[in-house]
């Protein structure tokens, strides 16, 4: 072992505090006698119903709807409910993770050929993209603050 390296007594974890006890998390700390800090650095806010508006974009004009996390999901469905808009049945949703894609049985009633999943990275959703049939236009649309859907 190096000797030039100093021993770990603090982790300084970037997300909110697990509420469950049962997390890893807590385990490394009393195996290694670690102090961990957990302090959320990124604040995800929704767009408002507004500012979506103004972006004069119609939702069911579009074939299908890229999600790349829980929240991503939340704040969809959220807008969908705000401006009346049912989701048709022939809507494909793109999911970057399985966790994801588990997540959208919420607000939906998965049927096979509807959702296509990612194994957690955007290459993976690029990949998936390439080869699924659908139509070549694309549309940018940010329903919340630092990120953006693609939507086609």
């Amino acid at each position: 072992m190096n000797k030039n390296l100093d021993k770990v007594t603090s982790i300084l974890v970037s997300q909110p505090k697990p509420s469950n006890r049962k997390s890893p998390y807590y385990a490394l700390a009393e195996k290694y006698k670690l102090k961990i800090d957990f302090r959320p650095f990124i604040q995800v806010e929704p767009v408002s119903l507004k500012s979506f508006r103004q972006q004069k974009i119609d939702i069911l004009d579009h074939t299908a709807v890229i999600f790349t996390s829980r929240n991503a999901v939340d704040h969809f469905f959220n807008i969908c409910k705000q401006l009346k808009t049912e989701m048709p049945a022939d809507m494909k949703y793109f999911c970057i993770s399985e966790q994801t894609a588990n997540y959208l049985q919420k607000y939906i009633v998965i049927r096979k050929r509807k959702i296509f999943t990612g194994s957690r990275t955007a290459l993976d959703l690029i990949e998936i993209l390439k080869s699924t049939k659908t139509r070549s236009t694309f549309s940018l649309v940010p329903i919340f603050a630092r990120t953006i859907f693609l939507i086609f």
